[in-house]
């Protein structure tokens, strides 16, 4: 059946790859150094390209519009360092877990605590001494800024979605991985990689 896809190839058999022998503490359910000498798993490798690119785009954003938070990016930079050194499973398990909640209840922490506070008291204030001639360039404003509130909410939903998503995809690629190497071979490239679950894991950090 798969065999008459007009675009199909064949998975490659497993060679040795340029870095040696893999020594992650996390192995995804993707063979290694199949599809390239270079990266041992080339889907998450692929797909971590999203989490660099909001990376960048979060320092290009410090610099230029001058804010503190490019001393937080860089620190978080040490602290991946020191993550991947240590090679501690029980430490990345548990990093990952703290790490979701802390961004989750910190965005929602921010919009509903200090946020929406913040500017209901702030146009509330302004409306009792403006005058009734004033107040259409007193809502303008207003709504401006709902539009952003709504905006951040939709952001923190999708990344909520897409993170539970991956882990959803990462629990059941590590339940049925013989099944899914299967039927990734069967189905061949490139249309395999859309069985590699686990990398929606990574597609969530960037959202």
């Amino acid at each position: 059946m798969f065999e008459k896809l007009s675009l199909r190839i064949p998975y490659p058999p497993p060679q040795e790859g340029f870095w040696g022998q893999p020594t992650s503490t996390l192995n995804w359910c993707e063979e290694d150094y199949v599809i390239s000498h270079y990266a041992a798993e080339i889907t998450n490798t692929l797909t971590n390209l999203l989490f660099m690119a909001l990376g960048v785009q979060g320092v290009r954003t410090c610099l230029k519009y001058k804010h503190d938070t490019v001393f937080v990016i860089a620190y978080l930079g040490y602290l991946l360092a020191y993550y991947h050194y240590i090679q501690d499973p029980s430490f990345h398990q548990n990093t990952l877990s703290i790490l979701f909640l802390a961004t989750v209840f910190r965005s929602l922490y921010t919009m509903e605590a200090i946020l929406r506070p913040t500017l209901s008291n702030k146009y509330a204030n302004k409306s009792r001494s403006t005058s009734l001639s004033d107040k259409e360039a007193l809502y303008s404003p207003i709504r401006i800024d709902q539009a952003i509130i709504r905006e951040m909410r939709w952001i923190v939903a999708m990344g909520f979605i897409t993170c539970a998503a991956g882990i959803a995809a990462w629990t059941l690629d590590n339940l049925r991985c013989g099944d899914f190497v299967q039927w990734r071979h069967r189905v061949g490239l490139p249309w395999g990689i859309l069985l590699e679950g686990h990398g929606l894991t990574s597609d969530s950090g960037g959202t």
